[in-house]
């Protein structure tokens, strides 16, 4: 099993993992949109959806970055 990624240090599979939360933001902030609304997918504003996923993947990196390998966030390698 690959170890988690050390405090301040990003591995390949933290991008991936972030690339699936920033979709699944996208997905949810554009049916929201659509059930706030009552609005189908051509008459929104796409850049709320973009933004929101890139707002996730932002986020996921950032908690990834300020975690240790023992999932302990803010902590530094024992």
């Amino acid at each position: 099993m690959e170890a988690n990624s050390k405090f301040l240090k990003l591995k390949s599979k933290d991008f991936w993992k972030g690339l699936i939360v920033a979709v699944l933001m996208s997905a949810f902030t554009a049916a929201y949109e659509v059930v706030k609304d009552a609005q189908d997918l051509a008459s929104f504003n796409w850049d709320t959806v973009i933004l929101a996923g890139i707002a996730g993947l932002m986020a996921y990196l950032t908690k990834n970055l300020f975690t240790n390998s023992d999932g302990q966030p803010f902590k530094a390698e024992k």
